[in-house]
């Protein structure tokens, strides 16, 4: 599931940002050719309806056709917009991390510290990719490495044809 709508004027207010927000004034029928074209077939009053309320958990297909119709992320319709004060909480942001013991996260964290909503999901996502990575390398994990004063397991012999007898 791409997401899931915790308050239920949430998503009804942030599609509303979109229409309201474009350059061009938008309509229920525009949007729904425009979500057809990427290949989501949703109706005008479905989303009507999803605009004024009376629907509020629209499914992952849906959600994700309006992210790239608007070219926003998907998480765009799942978060409260904030409007409090940037800059102190930047401080006390920048406070916590500076008491943070590992030097190289403390720089990524400050480095990162202030980014824009969408650099900082870029960043998310880049981090995930090299956890990925880096689990996936031949280098024993935290779990496989074995504990000190017992004997590492004896090798299995290897077989090189499923007909081949051990």
């Amino acid at each position: 599931m791409v997401g899931r709508v915790t308050d239920e004027n949430v998503f009804q207010l942030r599609l509303n940002e979109l229409f309201s927000g474009s350059d061009r004034r938008l309509t229920n029928v525009a949007v729904a050719q425009g979500l057809l074209a990427r290949g989501c077939r949703i109706s005008t009053a479905y989303l009507s309806q999803l605009r004024h309320g009376a629907r509020s958990n629209p499914s992952d297909e849906v959600v994700s056709a309006l992210a790239d119709y608007f070219d926003v992320p998907l998480g765009y319709f799942f978060t409260i917009p904030w409007s409090g004060d940037r800059a102190r909480v930047h401080d006390e942001d920048a406070e916590i991390v500076d008491h943070l013991a590992d030097q190289e996260l403390r720089q990524l964290l400050r480095a990162a510290n202030g980014l824009p909503a969408t650099s900082l999901e870029l960043l998310s996502n880049l981090a995930a990719a090299l956890c990925i990575s880096e689990n996936h390398r031949k280098t024993p994990t935290r779990t496989q490495r074995p504990t000190p004063g017992r004997p590492k397991p004896a090798p299995r012999p290897r077989r090189n044809n499923p007909t081949d007898v051990i």
